[in-house]
C-alpha cells in the first residue's frame, strides 16, 4: 500500500467517522426532544391527577377523613400485633 492510497483509506475513514458522529447527534437529540415530550405529558397527568385528588377531597371531606382514620387504626393494630 503506497502513501497515496493509505491517504484516501485515511480521508474514507474519516468521512465514515463523521457520519457515525452525525446519525449519533441525530439520534441524540430525538431522543431529547421525545424525553422534553414525555416530561411534558407526565407533568400534565400529574397536575390532572392531583387536582381531581384534590376536588375529591373537598367534595367528600368527611369521607375520606374517615378512610383515612380506618386505614391508620388498621395499620396501627396489625403493627401492634407484630411480635418481636
Amino acid at each position: 500500500m503506497n502513501s497515496k492510497e493509505m491517504r484516501e483509506s485515511a480521508e474514507e475513514l474519516r468521512g465514515q467517522v463523521e457520519d457515525v458522529k452525525d446519525n449519533a447527534k441525530e439520534t441524540m437529540q430525538e431522543f431529547q426532544e421525545k424525553a422534553r415530550r414525555w416530561k411534558t405529558e407526565a407533568s400534565a397527568k400529574a397536575r390532572r391527577a392531583a387536582s381531581l385528588a384534590d376536588g375529591y377531597l373537598h367534595e367528600n371531606a368527611w369521607t375520606s377523613v374517615l378512610v383515612i382514620a380506618a386505614a391508620g387504626c388498621l395499620i396501627g393494630y396489625l403493627l401492634g400485633r407484630r411480635e418481636d
